[in-house]
């Protein structure tokens, strides 16, 4: 069974009740499907000017985003860093239904599917990312 150290850091207290718990059981789960040995998973949720500085600053992009995910994995050992928008969690909520906590807990699974090696950049790989990522929400 993979171990894993994860973090879940909110100061601006987006999501008061999220359950560290519930996901840290879940990206063990997720991290052991991909075969890592041991994780080191730390997620931060800020504001989404916060997130569009990081943008520009780390990887020269001047748009608003919902994640950066920064991959510090190697040799099957699990590790980086997620920032996530907390606005943009509460306002794609709103915009597909469903709870900013769903939300959430879809960007944190993303980001740790990065980590896993999958990517978003084609039309096909974006509908493989979300069916992973609708299967480990369906496992919460």
């Amino acid at each position: 069974m993979t171990e894993l150290f994860f973090e879940y850091l909110d100061p601006h207290k987006f999501f008061p009740d999220f359950n560290k718990n519930d996901m840290r059981h879940l990206l063990v789960k997720l991290a052991d499907d991909f075969h890592f040995k041991a994780s080191k998973i730390q997620t931060t949720v800020i504001n989404e000017e916060e997130l569009l500085e990081m943008n520009q600053q780390f990887l020269k992009h001047e748009y608003y985003t919902d994640i950066i995910t920064f991959d510090y994995s190697e040799d099957k050992i699990l590790a980086g860093d997620l920032f996530i928008s907390g606005n943009r969690c509460r306002e794609n909520a709103d915009e597909y239904k469903t709870s900013a906590i769903n939300e959430l807990e879809r960007y944190i699974i993303h980001g740790v599917l990065h980590l896993c090696g999958l990517d978003d950049k084609s039309d096909e790989m974006r509908l493989i990312m979300r069916e992973k990522e609708d299967y480990y929400l369906g496992l919460i």
